[in-house]
């Protein structure tokens, strides 16, 4: 039996648990059940879309792909993290999808929206405690350089150096947890458990978010003759360490599955 740490979270390590997760939503069938119909819900008419297409003969590479590429792409953004980080995978499947949806959904690999900097700093204040982000606040940029999937980059100073920040999208490990635990449901009904198939998926699509997009290469490695671009790794109950240790080489970018610690 799972100890109550379970209930604290659906990851009370920080890292992915199914066991743990299973644990934590089955307490939480309202939120589950509101995640479903929500995905239901947005889901609705590119689902309707698609079965129109192939009433008329259309198919997925009929002329109406473009439109539907992108349709798709927007869909997934909507739905949040988890399934941004699918179309990522999927727009490298050109094996499996047409050519006007790997197109469209290949903008997930570099053009994530942005959450709002309100939202960044208010979280910056909470993980931090205002004595430690009020340094970084004050020299933080008005946007952010770079967003992807899990979190966004800005440029700051902390202690006089030059700095990347990272903040990681609000409720972001629930958020993902929660949709792993529905997608995990149908296969473990037919018997089919893949949870370490499932997380190795997930870290190596973060692992290729942390080596950081071009912007981020671009405006953290070419600071001019700043020494370093240096990044924190925004999480929860430890404040970030400050690492000099890139040099003049660009910082990693956004860390997506680093919750506690910068590198």
């Amino acid at each position: 039996p799972l100890s109550s740490a379970a209930l604290v979270g659906p990851y009370p390590s920080h890292a992915y648990d199914a066991a743990s997760a299973r644990a934590y939503f089955s307490r939480k069938p309202f939120q589950v059940l509101s995640r479903v119909v929500q995905i239901g819900a947005k889901s609705a008419g590119f689902a309707s879309a698609l079965a129109g297409d192939a009433i008329s003969g259309e198919g997925l590479d009929g002329p109406r792909a473009d439109e539907r590429g992108v349709a798709l792409t927007n869909l997934l953004v909507e739905l949040g993290p988890a399934f941004i980080k699918i179309g990522q995978s999927a727009s490298v499947r050109t094996d499996l999808l047409p050519p006007a949806y790997v197109k469209a959904l290949t903008s997930l690999q570099e053009d994530v929206p942005a959450f709002s900097t309100k939202e960044a700093r208010d979280i910056l204040v909470k993980e931090l405690g205002p004595s430690t982000a009020q340094s970084l606040l004050a020299g933080l940029s008005s946007e952010p350089i770079a967003a992807a999937s899990l979190g966004q980059v800005y440029k700051g100073t902390f202690e006089g150096a030059p700095v990347a920040v990272k903040v990681q999208r609000p409720a972001i490990e629930e958020r993902i947890a929660l949709d792993m635990f529905l997608g995990s449901r149908p296969r473990r009904r037919a018997g089919l458990s893949r949870g370490g198939a499932e997380r190795r998926r997930f870290q190596r699509a973060a692992q290729r978010e942390r080596s950081g997009g071009p912007r981020v290469r671009a405006e953290c490695g070419g600071v001019g003759e700043l020494p370093a671009c240096a990044h924190h790794g925004m999480g929860r109950r430890r404040a970030p360490r400050h690492d000099r240790r890139h040099g003049g080489r660009a910082a990693p970018g956004l860390s997506g599955d680093e919750h506690v610690h910068g590198h």
